[in-house]
C-alpha cells in the first residue's frame, strides 16, 4: 500500500479527511498528519511517504514551496494541493509544480478520491506494479501490456491455452508463475483460464461440482487472437444451457442444424400466424430438437421472436444482446422457450388498460426500477412484481419517460460504472458486475458506445471525455 501524509494547520481538515475517505479501498494508508510544513517535511522523509495533501497556505513552509522541495527529493512523490482560495492563479502555481490535483475546501470526497485515484495510477505506472486487466490492454490494442501479464503468470504470450468455466462461486483469481495459468473474470459467474499448458479434464476435478458447465478450446492461440478465443470457450462452457450442467462441452452443434429445426419459426413469422408460432415453439423442447441449438443459435431464436411485427412497440426492452445475456435471463432452453410462450400469450392477450391510477403504477414502477436495476431484470419480472400485462409494462415506461426501459436502465448501469472506475481500484471486470452487467464484452461496446471510449482509457483520463 500507498503511504500518505496529510498536513494542514487546521486539524479538523485532516480529522475530516482521515474519516472521509477510504483510504484501504484505495490501495492507501495514513502514514501520518502535520500541522505546519516543516513537521510535514520532516514526516515525510521519516515515513519515505508516496503521497502528500498539502494546505496552500502553512506556517513556515507554504503549500506550494513544500511540494517543489518533496519532488525534489523524490520525482515520482505525488502531492496533491487543498486550498480555501478559489484563485486561478493558486490552481496555476500547484499545476505548473506538477501536482497529483488541487482540491478546494471545504474538501469534496468525490474530487479528492479522484485526485487520489490519479496520484496512485501515476505511482502504479512508474514502479510498474499496475495490475491492469488483460482484457483491457487487449481492447485498446496493447498487445505488449497483456503479454507482460501473461509472462509473469509463466504464460508464453505466443502459446495460450484457454478453457472457460460456469460456477455459483466466484473462483477467479491471479495466480503467479508457480502455477502456470491465470484465472480472469469473464462476467457474473463466468471464469476464464489462462494457462502455459494444455488444459486437460483433469484440471477440473477439484472444481467440477461446483460448474455448470465447461468449456475447453483445442490447441494454443497467440496474446492478438485471445479475445476470439475466449468468446469462443465462452459459448462452449454456456452450452449447458441446451445440454444439461455439470459436462464439459469441446465442440458447439452445427448452426444448419438450428436453422432447419427454426423453419417452423419463421413460416409462422412471415405469415403472422401467432398462435401456431406458440406450438411450434413448445416443438423444439423435444430433446430431438432442443440439442441442435448452441446458445448462439438459441439468441437468434430469441431475437426472431422479439424483433417481429408482434412485439414491434417495445423490441429494445425483450431484446436479447448476447449468449451471458441469455444464461443470465433464462435458466435453460426449456426456460426460454416458456417465457416466449408467456411473453407471446400476454401481447395477444393485452388489452387497452384504464388510465386510472397510471401516475401510481409508474412511480411504483421507476421506484422498483432504481432500486433493481444492477439486477436480472426482464418485464416478465417486472409484470409479476407489478400485476400488470408485461406489454404494458414497455407502453407505460416509454410514454412516462421518453425512453424504452432497456435504454433507462443501460443508462443508471454506465453511470455506476463510471463512479467506480474513478473511486474504485477494482478491475473492468468487477466493475462491470457490481454495475449489473453480466458479460464483460457487451459491457466493453456498451460503455465504448455511451462515453466514446474504454473503461479503462476513462479511469486513466480521470474521466474527462
Amino acid at each position: 500500500m500507498y503511504k500518505v501524509i496529510i498536513a494542514d494547520d487546521e486539524s479538523s481538515v485532516t480529522e475530516l479527511l482521515e474519516r472521509l475517505i477510504d483510504w484501504e479501498q484505495l490501495g492507501l494508508v495514513i502514514a501520518g498528519t502535520a500541522s505546519n510544513g516543516y513537521e510535514a517535511l520532516g514526516m515525510c522523509e521519516k515515513e519515505n511517504a508516496d503521497i502528500a495533501v498539502l494546505d496552500i497556505r502553512m506556517p513556515g513552509i507554504t503549500g506550494l514551496e513544500l511540494a517543489a522541495m518533496l519532488r525534489e527529493k523524490r520525482s515520482d512523490r505525488q502531492v496533491i494541493i487543498l486550498s480555501g482560495y478559489a484563485d486561478f492563479e493558486y490552481a496555476r502555481q500547484a499545476i505548473a509544480s506538477g501536482v497529483a490535483g488541487y482540491c478546494l475546501k471545504p474538501v469534496d470526497k468525490a474530487e479528492m478520491t479522484k485526485c487520489l485515484m490519479k496520484a496512485v495510477r501515476v505511482l502504479d505506472s512508474r514502479s510498474g506494479s499496475g495490475e491492469r486487466d488483460i482484457l483491457e490492454y487487449l481492447e485498446s490494442g496493447d498487445e505488449e501490456g497483456a503479454a507482460d501479464i501473461l509472462r509473469e503468470a509463466g504464460i508464453d504470450p505466443g502459446k495460450i491455452y484457454t478453457a472457460v468455466y460456469a460456477s455459483d462461486e466466484r473462483m477467479s483469481g491471479r495466480r503467479g508463475a508457480e502455477d502456470g495459468y491465470l484465472a480472469i473474470s469473464l462476467g457474473r459467474g463466468i471464469t476464464g483460464m489462462l494457462s502455459g499448458r494444455p488444459v486437460t479434464d483433469e484440471r477440473f476435478s477439484d472444481i467440477r461440482d461446483h460448474c455448470r458447465g465447461i468449456g475447453l478450446c483445442s490447441g494454443p492461440v497467440s496474446a492478438g487472437g485471445l479475445n476470439g478465443r475466449l468468446n469462443e470457450c465462452v459459448c462452449l462452457c454456456l452450452q449447458y444451457f441446451s445440454e444439461g450442467k455439470g459436462k464439459i462441452f469441446t465442440a458447439l452443434p452445427e448452426d444448419s442444424e438450428a436453422e432447419c429445426a427454426m423453419a417452423g419459426v419463421r413460416d409462422c413469422i412471415a405469415r403472422k400466424k401467432w398462435l401456431r408460432l406458440v406450438s411450434e415453439l413448445r416443438l423444439l423442447k423435444d430433446p430431438a430438437n432442443r440439442e441442435h441449438f448452441s446458445v448462439r443459435s438459441a439468441v437468434r431464436l430469441c431475437n426472431q421472436i422479439y424483433t417481429c411485427e408482434l412485439f414491434r412497440n417495445e423490441p429494445e426492452d425483450y431484446y436479447v444482446y448476447g449468449i451471458l445475456d441469455l444464461a443470465g435471463r433464462f435458466e435453460s432452453f426449456d426456460d426460454m422457450i416458456d417465457c416466449l410462450v408467456r411473453d407471446i400469450d400476454a401481447v395477444l392477450s393485452a388489452s387497452s388498460p384504464e388510465e386510472t391510477n397510471t401516475n401510481a403504477t409508474f412511480f411504483a414502477l421507476l421506484q422498483y426500477v432504481d432500486e433493481h436495476y444492477r439486477e436480472e431484470m426482464n418485464l416478465s419480472d417486472l409484470s409479476e412484481h407489478l400485476h400488470i400485462n408485461p406489454n404494458y409494462v414497455s407502453q407505460l415506461f416509454r410514454k412516462e419517460t421518453g425512453v424504452t426501459l432497456g435504454s433507462y436502465v443501460t443508462g443508471k448501469r454506465i453511470a455506476d460504472a463510471k463512479e467506480l472506475l474513478l473511486t474504485t481500484k477494482k478491475s473492468v471486470a468487477d466493475v462491470a458486475e457490481e454495475s449489473g452487467f453480466n458479460d464483460y464484452f457487451y459491457f466493453m461496446k456498451t460503455f465504448k458506445k455511451h462515453v466514446g471510449m474504454t473503461p479503462g482509457r476513462y479511469r486513466s483520463s480521470g474521466g474527462e471525455t
